[in-house]
């Protein structure tokens, strides 16, 4: 007799999860089967995935995902997040071995994050040490690293523009481990529209007793074009100890998308950043992280004290306004600003972090005013031009430098304002050149 055996064809369709468990357990799913190559899939139950999916055409989620191992990939055509959670298992690594064990990682052709959902990695970054721990017991209280130097801690790492590390923990006095969790990893590939209305979170953790914070994690995302009102946060944590221990630092954000076709987008989004050191509120605060984008088209021109990070990848900015009271700073030196208004950058009073903005050039059509915010002037001729006045307040300074000492210059420093420059009382304008 002859069997024949034939190949038993899997029809995809629509699969919903009946239960909490493994992404892989048939015994959760409504097909009695995992999902398959172009499967809608609709998740509203406790998941974890371990492993690369299969293309799905949809996956819909309004219950919790949980990515484990590095290797986890969520692929489809199309990703609605409408509710519930996106998150990672817990890292792990030693100082000797700082190799990232989990991510949230996703591919798909079209992501929405709609304001009811997040993707939340707060805490999930490395322990109990890092690349970016001083791991050295004793009175090592200091904090975190990534994108931004924690408070006594170790040097940055990773990279601005494709940030896909994790971040560190922070550093104890006597218990490894004590220290913050570092924020974890998200990777959003997306090869058309990204829409973010909800929420992006790898915040590091708060230290445990007489313990640093842990530093941000690492969020990068890809796509054709960005759309939304939504957050994104990557940073450092609390020390555990106000006195003696110190704050995380601010971890790494970059968004990096087609300027093309991102011009096309309506309404402009106004995404918030921020990638904040911990404790900027005290005497041990940990640094700014950073934020990559690919050009103008994603800073926002009214920044809240939500909103904070070093501005990587700008060279010049022509907003028609800027009001911010956020710790913001630009990564470089060479940044030229015009604004065709009025500008305001305010650092709150209960701030212990005052960090510095340079700039090569500064045109601001209407009046500046810096409130506790420190400017400097710097590079070859650099100047400051208000249309109409410059009011300095609170402890605010500015550092203009004019030129090498030696130099044969054409121009040096030039400062003007139209209208009053008003100086309050415990505010000052330096003037430097080199000093040989």
């Amino acid at each position: 007799a002859t069997v024949t055996i034939q190949n038993d064809w899997i029809v995809p369709g629509n699969n919903a999860t009946t239960t909490n468990g493994h992404w892989d357990s048939p015994a959760i799913w409504s097909q009695g089967r995992r999902p398959v190559a172009g499967d809608s899939v609709f998740v509203s139950h406790s998941v974890l995935l371990t492993n690369a999916t299969e293309q799905l055409t949809l996956l819909t989620n309004s219950g919790a995902i949980t990515f484990s191992n590095w290797s986890a990939r969520l692929s489809a055509d199309n990703v609605y997040l409408g509710a519930g959670t996106v998150t990672h298992s817990p890292g792990y690594a030693t100082n000797n071995t700082p190799l990232a064990s989990n991510r949230v990682h996703i591919v798909c052709g079209n992501l929405t994050l709609s304001a009811g959902a997040s993707i939340n990695v707060d805490s999930k970054g490395y322990y109990p040490f890092g690349p970016g721990t001083i791991a050295t017991l004793g009175y090592s209280r200091y904090g975190g690293t990534y994108g931004g130097q924690g408070y006594g801690g170790a040097n940055t790492y990773g990279s601005a523009a494709a940030p896909t590390d994790p971040g560190s923990s922070g550093g104890a006095q006597s218990v490894p481990g004590y220290g913050g969790l570092g924020g974890g990893a998200v990777r959003l590939d997306v090869t058309d529209l990204l829409t973010l209305d909800g929420t992006i979170t790898a915040n590091g953790g708060i230290g445990g007793a007489d313990a640093g914070g842990g530093s941000g994690g690492g969020i990068y995302l890809t796509a054709a074009r960005v759309a939304g009102t939504g957050t994104i946060r990557a940073n450092g944590g609390y020390p555990g100890n106000t006195v003696n221990a110190g704050g995380g630092g601010g971890g790494r954000i970059a968004i990096a998308y087609n300027p093309g076709v991102q011009s096309a987008v309506t309404p402009r989004p106004t995404l918030t950043l921020s990638a904040a050191g911990g404790a900027a509120d005290l005497p041990r605060f940990g640094g700014l992280g950073t934020l990559y984008v690919t050009d103008t088209q994603l800073l926002v021109e009214n920044m809240s004290s939500n909103y904070n990070g070093v501005i990587c990848n700008i060279p010049s900015w022509s907003p028609d306004h800027i009001v911010c009271s956020g710790l913001v700073q630009f990564a470089s030196a060479n940044v030229r600003l015009s604004v065709s208004n009025d500008a305001s950058f305010t650092i709150p009073s209960f701030y212990s972090s005052t960090p510095a903005i340079s700039l090569t050039q500064c045109v601001v059509r209407g009046t500046l005013v810096l409130d506790r915010q420190p400017l400097i002037l710097t590079n070859s001729s650099p100047s400051l031009s208000c249309g109409r006045n410059l009011l300095m307040t609170n402890g605010a300074w500015m550092s203009v430098y004019g030129s090498s000492t030696n130099a044969v210059i054409t121009n040096g420093a030039l400062v003007r304002v139209d209208g009053a420059l008003v100086l309050s009382p415990g505010c000052w304008v330096y003037l430097s050149s080199d000093p040989v």
